[in-house]
């Protein structure tokens, strides 16, 4: 599942938070989630769920599109 796009559910709201919306990278010991962001910076978070939206819910698609081929990142899983 690594490199799918996944966005943090937030706590209080039960939404997922838009500006952490990123490219899984890695979960630590401490249970924490990196995803890197459209900005190129690893963001950690301790969010309980992920969700993995999809594609047609992704304001920024273009921009995540265009991310993931300068990363030349491939998604393990297929979005339909």
């Amino acid at each position: 599942m690594l490199d799918a796009v996944v966005a943090p559910l937030g706590d209080r709201t039960g939404r997922p938070v838009g500006e952490l919306t990123g490219f899984l990278r890695s979960v630590d010991p401490r249970h924490r989630t990196g995803l890197v962001t459209l900005d190129g910076e690893t963001a950690w978070t301790t969010a309980q769920q992920l969700v993995i939206p999809h594609p047609i819910l992704l304001p920024e698609l273009d921009a995540l599109r265009d991310f993931a081929t300068e990363l030349q990142v491939e998604q393990g899983i297929s979005k339909l």
